[in-house]
């Protein structure tokens, strides 16, 4: 992964090269460090600030600012100058007529990845920290349906990292067709069927009727990685 920073060391970019991507999804990444954050980035380099995250803390400021910058950035190299992302109605990420995209954070990295409507109809990304036996017991009958539990030792996977895969998969699905149905969906509203370590790919179908394109069968893959203690995974189509 190649770095060089800006913002004064509260920002560096890096190459995100864990996917090997199509070469018409276009991506951009850094790493951030709050402890470096200035309020005063958002007009430095013209990234409108909503007022929701304005009257946030100083993280979810940080990482706001990360993720729109890289989100501006993609549009850039897609031929968008100075074009702003904003916050949709339900938070999710307004994107250009034409463009499809998807946004995530840690707390110290952002990742955007975006594609014109012409190659690609949906994109969703999600990164997670690997979920330690604390979020296991917290969200595993929250996240996983009956098939996944039974699955939880599938392929060699240890349990915390099938879960995390499975949670993961859930949030890059979401935000991939959540601009194509228009409504909050939970968790047990798709299923993984399928986890393979080796390929590095996962199957996850949709149970509820969402809409006439995403109703109950319709099965879409998706891709996984893992670095550090993150879980990266993509959807796109």
């Amino acid at each position: 992964m190649n770095k060089h920073n800006c913002f004064n060391g509260f920002l560096q970019r890096t190459t995100f090269d864990f996917f090997d991507l199509p070469k018409n999804i276009i991506i951009s990444s850094c790493n951030y460090k709050i402890s470096h954050y200035s309020n005063h980035f958002y007009n430095d380099k013209k990234i409108i600030i909503p007022n929701e995250i304005k009257q946030s803390n100083y993280s979810r400021q940080a990482e706001f600012l990360a993720g729109r910058y890289m989100a501006k950035s993609v549009l850039n190299k897609m031929g968008f100058k100075d074009v702003n992302v904003p916050i949709g109605r339900n938070r999710e990420p307004v994107w250009p007529k034409h463009v499809v995209g998807s946004i995530t954070h840690t707390n110290n990295s952002a990742i955007c990845l975006a594609a014109s409507c012409e190659h690609y109809s949906l994109i969703g990304i999600d990164v997670e920290e690997l979920f330690d036996e604390k979020i296991m017991y917290e969200v595993h009958d929250i996240i996983l349906s009956d098939y996944e539990k039974k699955n939880i030792q599938q392929g060699g996977l240890s349990p915390n990292l099938y879960a995390t895969i499975i949670f993961s998969a859930k949030e890059s699905l979401f935000k991939a067709i959540y601009p194509k149905v228009g409504i909050f969906f939970d968790f047990i509203a798709a299923e993984v069927t399928n986890v393979c370590l080796k390929s590095k790919t996962f199957k996850i179908t949709i149970l509820d009727n969402l809409n006439q394109e995403f109703n109950s069968g319709v099965e879409i893959t998706g891709y996984f990685t893992l670095f550090d203690s993150n879980v990266f995974t993509i959807v796109y189509q």
